[in-house]
């Protein structure tokens, strides 16, 4: 198998793999009348169903096919192959969270969202957003959510894109070390925009890492790069917004989007996560509990 991608900004356009080429979806112009999602492979090495939990069905409500391995050449899984229970109930056991690129050359660790002094996190951010680190702290996830903004399509090749939110200081290197950016093994940037950069693998051509340079504090991990015990989705590690992908009107598959967003409230609904307005109420009652007793103990 052979990838191909832009050694500029990262993105990925072409595979030959058994002779065959393949290109990737979100850098065509079109898709309408040109690309049919036909189903969902090496699902098995997900270990948890991936993203294809959020896209059983597509077209007609037809269920879409789901692949242990290769297409037509390995199991097919059935919809209720990973029981909604076991995925409510994941939980963290790991100290700390391996983040690998493909080939190895970026490698770092991820320690578990714990509650710290908010001042630490960003001394001059607003109360609106120290509340939303805490909210994390308490939960003991990280947020994160699903991107389908012609940006990050472009930047990558590929039209849904799945980041989440972590503090700069929770970032090691594999020596214990704190994390530099930028001097990550084979880490590339990509400036690209005014107020945003991109980091890929040199080698592979991973994505690795989103920047908001209007949050300097906290980086985007690519979600597909955390070696998780639970699966590729890291339920362990991460608390989705099931409610919302941003930037849907910007789609380039609008309804590839549609479906995936109604698989998304579907899931959320079958793990006992489909009421946001009653999570996040419940979460800032949590979270200024916690607030008031780090009050206390700072007194």
């Amino acid at each position: 198998m052979t990838r191909y991608f832009c050694k500029s900004c990262g993105t990925h356009m072409v595979l030959l793999n058994d002779g065959k080429w393949w290109a990737s979806t979100g850098v065509l112009d079109r898709v309408e009348g040109v690309v049919k999602v036909a189903g969902h492979i090496y699902v098995g090495d997900t270990k948890d169903g991936g993203l294809s939990e959020w896209l059983l069905k597509l077209d007609q409500d037809q269920p879409l096919k789901r692949w242990e391995q290769s297409a037509g050449k390995s199991k097919a899984l059935p919809e209720n192959h990973w029981p909604a229970s076991k995925m409510a109930a994941s939980k963290n056991e790991q100290k700390q969270l391996e983040v690998r690129c493909h080939c190895g050359g970026v490698h770092f660790h991820i320690i578990p969202a714990v509650k710290k002094s908010l001042n630490e996190i960003s001394p001059s951010a607003s109360d609106g957003e120290k509340l939303t680190w805490l909210l994390r702290a308490v939960l003991g996830k990280y947020a994160c959510g699903v991107c389908v903004c012609s940006s990050c399509r472009l930047a990558s090749g590929f039209d849904i894109n799945a980041w989440c939110y972590v503090p700069k200081i929770d970032l090691f290197a594999t020596d214990g070390g704190k994390l530099d950016i930028s001097n990550a093994g084979t880490l590339t940037k990509y400036h690209s925009s005014e107020s945003k950069d991109r980091y890929f693998c040199g080698t592979c051509g991973a994505t690795v890492f989103y920047e908001a340079h209007g949050r300097p504090d906290i980086i985007e991990p690519s979600i597909g790069l955390l070696r998780t015990e639970s699966g590729a989705r890291a339920d362990d590690w991460l608390e989705y917004r099931y409610w919302e992908v941003s930037h849907a009107d910007d789609a380039a598959n609008k309804a590839l989007i549609a479906y995936l967003l109604r698989g998304m409230k579907e899931f959320a609904k079958k793990t006992g996560k489909d009421n946001p307005a009653q999570m996040i109420a419940d979460l800032k009652r949590r979270a200024h509990m916690a607030q008031a007793k780090m009050g206390e103990a700072a007194s």
